[in-house]
Order: structure tokens, then C-alpha cells, then sequence
């Protein structure tokens, strides 16, 4: 590593604590610290993040897993095979609703030992309610690369909704990768960002203060919008398969139905259901810090509110902050019991990081994104 390291600072033991940013992800491509069995393009490097992507080989299996104590995931994916099948995502590859997948993945990685990741679904796999988590040889964690961690990668993958069809080299998580284990900012700090870059705007673009949104527990709490003609969007059952490979092609009501704004201005949440809703405020990520959406915080009830949370540099802020801000949309689904929810009430909370660097690329500025400027908007493979 002592060449890497003369190279790039970002893999020397001195190098700035934070998540990483473009350019020094590709220069982690570049030394070989992440590799893929395919060629990477541009749009696989986010401001502050990389997609992962599937590989030739898929496993059906039982149930979601993990390893401990020396055993590998290839050889538990060996002994599946006896009992379920493989799949091959050479060509397009049918995956049936609540059933549990395992893929290997094209890239791989060997860390140094202050570099570390977590994982996170893409957007786009968030709203086509799929789950996706990273596993990794040895880890006690879902989602997460240990520090100093070399080998494979493999992606959990479980449609619940929907049927789906994917196949190799599709895109279904990405990882953000850490220098130095960096905590999340304060309440103090975050108090502290606010006033330098004005995080949150109301839909008029009128600045709003943190005072109700900034909780003493080093997060910032955004609300459900149920004031619009439509509010969200309800899965519904017994739909065709979602073919992922394809963008804009989808018909909205054969997957989807519109929720109306409701005239009391609360909505019960059915757990047999999957919701898409957006904030009620708009958020902007200022370019020096990445966020992270909670995925399930008790405090403000018993649901998930979030899939896909991470938030990147830029994401309604632009690269200059010339942007008032987007709307967060919610991928919400209840636990065990209904719940009601009021227009203007609390549901998700929104953690920021510290980046290494400001990346040299900003989110929707120099990569479009179909999510910049969004409002309650489904995902990219939808007709709009």
C-alpha cells in the first residue's frame, strides 16, 4: 500500500477523515482497491458513492444469512445449490415476489485498514419496494464492509411487491465508502450548517427555521405532505413483473394506485401495502456533507419510512447552492398494525456526514438525475 498511498492521499494513514468523494473513488478504481469483472461508465460514480452491480450468477435461497467464525458465503451458496437452484443473468432472469435471492457482484474490494463502507439500495430500487442488502465474508452486519476487508461482494435481493426481472450488470445498490470511521455531525454541528447554507425551504422557497426540525439527537426530522391532489401512491397486488432493465416504460396504474388528498387530512397505513409520499419541506445537501436517511426510527412510529437513503452532495443545493431545495420522497411501509398519519407530522430522520473532500461532481448538476427537482415522483422505470 506504500505506493498507493504516495499516489493518493486518500489511502495514506494521514488522509482526511469523511466519506469519500468522485475523485477519489476513481482513483480507488484506478489502483486496483475496488475491481470489476466489467468495465465501470461514468455513471456508476456518484458525488459521494459507487454502484455495485450483479454478476453472471444468482442463488435462490431460503432465507437472508451472514457468516461468522471463518465460514465463507461461497461455501454456504454451495450447499444451497443441493437444495434450491441457480440462475443465470447472462440473459434476462425472472425473480418471483417474497422470495430471498443472493447474487455475487462484479466488483470486489481490498480495503486498507482506515477505509470501511455501507450500503445502500439505489432510488430506483427503493421505490420498486426491493429489498437489497450487502453481505460480506465475516461481517456481523448487513450493508457494511468492514475496514481493511478484501474479497467478494454479494447483494441479498428480496422483491416484495412486485415480480421482477433483472440481469447482469444492472445496478441494484451502491456503497458510500468512509475514510477514518467519521461520526455523524451534532446536534451542535448540524445547528451550525443551518446557518451557513439554510438546509430547508417550505414550498414557496421561503427559508425555514430549524428550531422544529433539528432534534437533540444529531438528526434533522422532515414531514409527510398530504396537502396535494395527490398525496402518494399505494402498491397494488397481483401485478405484471417489473422489468428493471427498462426505463420509462412502465404503465403507472398497472403497479400503482393514486392516493387523493384526504379531507380530514389523515390516512391510515395499511401494513399489506407498500406507499410512496414525499416531505412536505424542501431539502438541500450543501456539497461539503452527505446525508443518510434513517430507515426506521421508532420514535416517530412503527413503520420504515426509507429504503434507499442515501442523499448526496448537491441533492437540491446544485453546486453553487443556486437550487431552493427538493422534496424527499418517503418508500414507506407499516409494521404489524395500521397506523394513521396526519398531514405535516414527523417521518423520517435525516443524518449529515462530514465528506473528505468536496466532490468535483454534484448531484443532478453534472450528472442528470431523474430525482433532482423531484417532486412525488415514482421510479425511473415508470412512464411519467
Amino acid at each position: 500500500m506504500e505506493q498507493i498511498g504516495a499516489t493518493w492521499g486518500g489511502l495514506a494513514a494521514d488522509s482526511p477523515r469523511g466519506i469519500l468523494p468522485s475523485q477519489y473513488i476513481r482513483e480507488l478504481l484506478n489502483t486496483g482497491v475496488i475491481r470489476s469483472s466489467a468495465p465501470l461508465n461514468d455513471t456508476s460514480i456518484q458525488p459521494s458513492s459507487i454502484d455495485l452491480r450483479l454478476g453472471k450468477k444468482g442463488w435462490r435461497v431460503p432465507a437472508a444469512f451472514m457468516t461468522r467464525n471463518g465460514t465463507r458465503i461461497a461455501d454456504r451458496l454451495a450447499e444451497f445449490e443441493n437444495t434450491y437452484y441457480t440462475l443465470d443473468l447472462t440473459k434476462p432472469t425472472f425473480l418471483e415476489a417474497r422470495k430471498m435471492y443472493v447474487f455475487e457482484l462484479q466488483e470486489e474490494v481490498t480495503f486498507p485498514k482506515h477505509i470501511r463502507a455501507r450500503s445502500n439500495p439505489k432510488s430506483s430500487t427503493g421505490r420498486a419496494d426491493t429489498f437489497a442488502r450487502l453481505i460480506v465474508d465475516g461481517s456481523r452486519n448487513f450493508d457494511f464492509i468492514p475496514d481493511g476487508y478484501s474479497g467478494k461482494l454479494y447483494l441479498l435481493v428480496y422483491p416484495i411487491s412486485f415480480d421482477i426481472i433483472v440481469k447482469e450488470g444492472l445496478a441494484l445498490n451502491q456503497i458510500r465508502m468512509h475514510s477514518h470511521n467519521p461520526p455523524k455531525l451534532s446536534t451542535e454541528q448540524l445547528f451550525a450548517i443551518y446557518e451557513r447554507h439554510q438546509i430547508l425551504y417550505d414550498k414557496e422557497g421561503r427559508p425555514i427555521p430549524p428550531s422544529e426540525h433539528i432534534v437533540h439527537d444529531g438528526g434533522l426530522h422532515l414531514s409527510i405532505d398530504l396537502s396535494e391532489p395527490i398525496v402518494g401512491y399505494k402498491s397494488r397486488k397481483n401485478s405484471p413483473p417489473l422489468n428493471l432493465l427498462r426505463s420509462g416504460h412502465h404503465e403507472v396504474h398497472d403497479y400503482w394506485e393514486p392516493i387523493k388528498r384526504p379531507s380530514t387530512g389523515r390516512l391510515i397505513l395499511d401494513p399489506e401495502h407498500f406507499y410512496i409520499f414525499k416531505s412536505k419541506e424542501l431539502i438541500r445537501i450543501p456539497t461539503p456533507y452527505a446525508a443518510e436517511v434513517i430507515d426506521f426510527h421508532s420514535g416517530i412510529g412503527e413503520f420504515r419510512s426509507h429504503y434507499a437513503g442515501f442523499f448526496d452532495p448537491g441533492f437540491g443545493y446544485g453546486k453553487h447552492g443556486e437550487l431552493k431545495g427538493a422534496a424527499a420522497v418517503f418508500e414507506a411501509r407499516v409494521r404489524d398494525t395500521p397506523m394513521e398519519v396526519e398531514d405535516g407530522q414527523l417521518f423520517c430522520k435525516f443524518t449529515f456526514e462530514k465528506m473528505a473532500a468536496v466532490p468535483e461532481i454534484a448531484y443532478g448538476v453534472d450528472i442528470k438525475s431523474h430525482y433532482q427537482g423531484q417532486g412525488l415522483r415514482l421510479g425511473k422505470h415508470f412512464k411519467s
